[in-house]
């Protein structure tokens, strides 16, 4: 068995997948491996794939899929090809330390942890975090658990045992984009146990061409009414009040950031006024059926801006007054 096992999923990456990958050959780690699925790129990143595996046969896996189906889809496949003892996701516009891999799996073997969290640095705005703080380490509570849903964080900063994912059975939706935020809720409702290595180890380079920022309007919020419906499913059987509250959070902030953006594409004449009318009532709708409590939510009343805690009310009442 592998000590790790790599995920990098793929889009036309010719310029950055080299970089990615290596990082991940420089790891201080002694037992890798790299698991790189390409999900039907159309420039030249397949023949980059083929020439780098037969460069490293020994620590490359090679998947070409034939047909687009979404980073979601690609990080299931390479799940089902990976031996790692833990797992661990790299986006393939960004880098890792050298030792990233190495102290990750350290601090995971030294408590038998179910997942361990590191720092990340983000280019554009000049600030490195880590999400998992020493006081939610150590064995999960419901009000570690409720705290941690709420703070967030992302997949690719951390190592997850991968017997604790199969026994869970916790994968990805096929999705484009948020596809992640509700596999990171699913862990953290059954996730045993959870460390940090409080080093800056991930580092996130934004570039125009990423999905995020390329997505059309409508299409953005088809994919956060699903993150909205998958966090519901995810917590809908769990009765504890602050857990509870945190993922109504989770949801409420997807609420707030989509309608937005729903007014702001209207505004900027990117979707009709009928579009975007029929967006905001299908958030609404969504919404009212997910979200039991109201904005009185103290993670929403401490993280949500006041100003969009009043869009949120206002769409609520009436999504054509948010339009004139």
């Amino acid at each position: 068995m592998k000590k790790v096992s790599v995920i990098i999923p793929v889009y036309n990456g010719k310029d950055v997948i080299g970089r990615a990958i290596g990082t991940l050959l420089q790891q201080s780690l002694d037992d890798i491996e790299i698991i790189i699925v390409d999900d039907a790129s159309t420039d030249p990143t397949p023949q980059i794939l083929v020439e780098l595996d037969q460069q490293y046969p020994d620590r490359l896996k090679v998947i070409l899929k034939e047909k687009n189906s979404g980073p979601g889809d690609s990080r299931n496949i390479g799940l089902s090809y990976a031996e790692g003892e833990y797992i661990g996701f790299l986006d393939s516009d960004d880098y890792v330390s050298s030792s990233m891999y190495e102290k990750l799996y350290l601090r995971a073997k030294e408590g038998g942890f179910d997942v361990v969290d590191c720092g990340f640095y983000q280019k554009s705005t000049d600030r490195a975090i880590v999400f998992t703080s020493d006081d939610l380490c150590g064995e999960l509570t419901p009000e570690k658990r409720s705290r941690l849903i709420a703070s967030g964080g992302y997949i690719v900063t951390k190592l997850f045992k991968r017997e604790f994912l199969q026994r869970e059975k916790i994968l990805f939706r096929n999705a484009y984009v948020l596809e992640d935020m509700d596999f990171l809720t699913h862990v953290f409702l059954t996730a045993g146990s959870i460390a940090n290595v409080k080093e800056v180890l991930y580092f996130y380079d934004d570039t125009e061409a990423s999905l995020s920022k390329t997505q059309e309007p409508g299409r953005y919020i088809d994919a956060a009414l699903s993150a909205m419906k998958a966090v519901y499913l995810v917590g809908e059987k769990n009765e504890d009040k602050k857990i509870r509250e945190a993922i109504e959070y989770a949801i409420l902030q997807l609420y707030s950031y989509s309608i937005v953006m729903s007014v702001k594409a209207w505004q900027q004449g990117l979707v009709t006024k009928e579009k975007a009318l029929s967006m905001l009532q299908n958030l609404r709708k969504e919404k009212k059926d997910m979200v039991r409590g109201g904005y009185d939510n103290p993670y929403v009343s401490e993280k949500i801006e006041k100003q969009d805690i009043s869009l949120m009310k206002q769409n609520d009442n009436s999504p054509k007054a948010l339009l004139t």
